[in-house]
This record gives C-alpha cells, sequence and structure tokens, in this order.
C-alpha cells in the first residue's frame, strides 16, 4: 500500500490486480481494508493523513471510491460482521484526547452516534482491534487500567448495540490481534507482555484459554508481536514480529519496556561480542514473584532477566564473557541509610538468598547502579548494614 504528501497518490485494489484506485486523497498511512462479501462487493478502506484526519472509503471498482467520512477518529480499525455484512464497526480514538470512538455504519453507509460510552464503557483511551464474527464483534483496545488491557464482545439486534466484557489476564498488556474461525464461535486473541508476544483462545464465554507456552516452539520462540491472525477453513495463519538483540559477534544491548511498551530507562543490560554464543533473545521485566529478605532494604524495582538461545532454544546460564547490567534506585526508600551502601544484588534460587554482585558503581547524580554478572536471575538494588558475601 502507498501514501504519501501527494493528492495524485493511490493504492493498489486487491481484487483487480495491477489497477490502481484513485481515493483522491494524501494517505500518510492505511490501517484498515476489509471486504463486505457478496451484498456489496465492494471494499472497505480506513486511513488517515499526515495531519490525523481519518478517511473512510467504498470502492467498488478499480476507478471509482466514495468517501465515506468519518470525522474526529484517529488510527481507525473497523470490521463486518461475517453474519449478514448489514453493519460495518469502526473504532478508533479522538485525537488530542485520547478518548474512546465507536460507530456502526448500516449498508447504506449511515453512521450511528458515537457508541462509545454505552457499548465498551472501560475502553475509554483506544481501541485497537476490532474483528467481525458470524454472531458478535471482538472489540480490543485501552482504559485506564493499565496495564490490563480491555476486551469486549460486541453484539447487534434490531440496530442496538450492547457490549459485553470479557475477562483479561493480567498478561494481556496490549492486545495486537483477533483472529475468527468462521465455522463456529471460536476466536485467537493475541496480545503482548513485556515484549513477548501472547496467544489466546476464546469460544464464547467471559474468560480466555492461554496458549502460549504451545505457540513458543523452537521456531517460534522469538516472536515479539503477533499482528495478524487469519482462518483459512482448516488451520490458522498468524503473522507477526520477532527478533533476537543480542549476536555473538557484536552483542547488543536491552531495556525493559515502559508502561507504553517502548525501552525505558529504569532497567537495561549490555553484551559485548563474544558474551553468547549463538544469536539471543534478551528480555528484561518486572519479576512477579518477589524473595523477600528483613535483612535487606530495597531501593528499587526487582527485574527479571532472561537470555534465550535462538539455536538450541534453551536459557543461557553462564556467559562466556560478563554483561553489564544498570538499575535505577529510588533514594527516598534509603530513609537513614547512606546510598554508598547500595548494590546491585542477585536472587540465588538454590540458596533462596539475595547475593550482592561485586563491583557494583555507584551514580548518585542519575541514581543508577551499574555491575558486571556473568549470568541472568532476578536483579534488584538493595542496602544492607552488613555485606555478605558478594559474588557474580
Amino acid at each position: 500500500m502507498t501514501g504519501g504528501q501527494d493528492p495524485s497518490q493511490a493504492f493498489p485494489h486487491l481484487g483487480w490486480p495491477g489497477d490502481i484506485i484513485d481515493v483522491r486523497i494524501a494517505f500518510a498511512d492505511i490501517v484498515s481494508v476489509d471486504w463486505d462479501g457478496a451484498p456489496h462487493n465492494r471494499w472497505i478502506v480506513a486511513g488517515h493523513t499526515p495531519d490525523l484526519s481519518t478517511h473512510l472509503f467504498a470502492t467498488a471498482a478499480p476507478d471509482n471510491s466514495t468517501d465515506l467520512g468519518l470525522t474526529g477518529v484517529t488510527q481507525a480499525r473497523g470490521d463486518y460482521r461475517f453474519g449478514d455484512y448489514s453493519y460495518y464497526l469502526v473504532g478508533g480514538f479522538e485525537a488530542g484526547a485520547n478518548i474512546s470512538k465507536l460507530y456502526a455504519m448500516d449498508a447504506s453507509d449511515v453512521f450511528t452516534s458515537d457508541l462509545a460510552a454505552t457499548v465498551i464503557p472501560n475502553m475509554n483511551l483506544n481501541v485497537t482491534v476490532v474483528t467481525g464474527g458470524t454472531l458478535n464483534w471482538l472489540i480490543g483496545g485501552e482504559g485506564s487500567n493499565f496495564p490490563v488491557k480491555v476486551l469486549y464482545r460486541v453484539s447487534e439486534a434490531g440496530g442496538i448495540f450492547t457490549g459485553t466484557p470479557i475477562t483479561t489476564p493480567p498478561e494481556l498488556r496490549a492486545i495486537t490481534a483477533i483472529g475468527y474461525n468462521n465455522d463456529g464461535n471460536n476466536w485467537l486473541i493475541a496480545g503482548t507482555d513485556n515484549g513477548k508476544a501472547q496467544l489466546y483462545s476464546y469460544d464464547g464465554s467471559t474468560t480466555l484459554l492461554d496458549l502460549t507456552s504451545q505457540m513458543q516452539t523452537e521456531t517460534q520462540a522469538a516472536i515479539t508481536t503477533i499482528n495478524s491472525i487469519v482462518w483459512n477453513g482448516s488451520y490458522w495463519l498468524i503473522g507477526g514480529a520477532g527478533e533476537f538483540n543480542v549476536s555473538p559477534d557484536v552483542g547488543g544491548s536491552v531495556a525493559a519496556p515502559d508502561k507504553e511498551g517502548q525501552p525505558g530507562n529504569d532497567a537495561k543490560v549490555a553484551f559485548t561480542g563474544g558474551t553468547v554464543a549463538h544469536d539471543s533473545l534478551v528480555r528484561v521485566s518486572e519479576a512477579s514473584e518477589i524473595a523477600s529478605d528483613t535483612s535487606l532494604k530495597s531501593a528499587g524495582t526487582v527485574y527479571d532477566f532472561i537470555c534465550q538461545d535462538l539455536v538450541s532454544n534453551n536459557s543461557v546460564i553462564q556467559f562466556n564473557k560478563p554483561a553489564t547490567i544498570n538499575l535505577s534506585y529510588d533514594s527516598t526508600k534509603l530513609g537513614d541509610t547512606p546510598e554508598s551502601s547500595l548494590s546491585l544484588y542477585y536472587y540465588d534460587g538454590a540458596t533462596e538468598k539475595w547475593i550482592p554482585v561485586s563491583g557494583s558503581t555507584i551514580d548518585t547524580a542519575s541514581k543508577t547502579i551499574t555491575a558486571e554478572v556473568n549470568h541472568f536471575t532476578k536483579f534488584g538494588v538493595f542496602a544492607a548494614a552488613e555485606l555478605p558475601q558478594t559474588g557474580k
């Protein structure tokens, strides 16, 4: 798909290979394309311009398109319900306000008023995924209850739309794709958790079944984001993005994601060349279970550091060369304890004790602590009245 500043820009039409549809507008990004099936035999295309104004086009022929209009919505996502194609549900958010928007367009291209407040009330920041099924739509998006994302099942009867919230697990921190099996009431829902792809099935009840462990096979271990799920009549096709972020030649660096899912500044690790034997995937995330030690005073968040060899698919137990960890700390948590007593600690699972890492360097200006380690586990910043045995 193409887009740009020139109003004569167009995009390829998937139904007529080689032909071009002139949409008479400069699309900066095309965010949704859907086919309405037998009733109309046309495509619905959503996109937004560089000023974040969204437009929805209906195209029934290569040389003819109609701007249906969709003002006040940014990054629109839409889909027909498969049952009768009588409604096209489209959602997004209001630019500059981060307020969810949701509209239904009937077969005459007439939009309802904004349904967001009544149909998906807890999805009050953004609609990110809309996928139609035979009788319902599933809608994923963001609410004010970060980090868990919001999921709704939306139904229609007599032109009245209702939404039912679906319980999502705490690991689901973003909803990136939804697929529907039109042979039955069966869905796949994809998301992310601290940079790792998550996959769930849904059968129409109010809970999701976690399929993540089944997905993370040897060939799929490095998947970080699933952005497309399609049922072809026999099996699911799942598309996504993966990565390796540490190589044996040049190393690499990884940071724990911030609340927006982008690399943050609170926990980082850097590798030099020769630290790992093969291309490896490194993840840094907040530890879900923290073992406490009453003899220590915590000065920050505890993080899990994981390194996975993408050739053997095994966890890397020992590095060939040291990796450098950098964690931030909060000096206000120390009370009368001096910052000079801080150290980077690692959790020894065998002894269930926290052990200080030798050679920790404190930067009181940036409120960070740095040390070299030769293996991964949980790491945190602590202070102790007496320094115990040190190690790496």
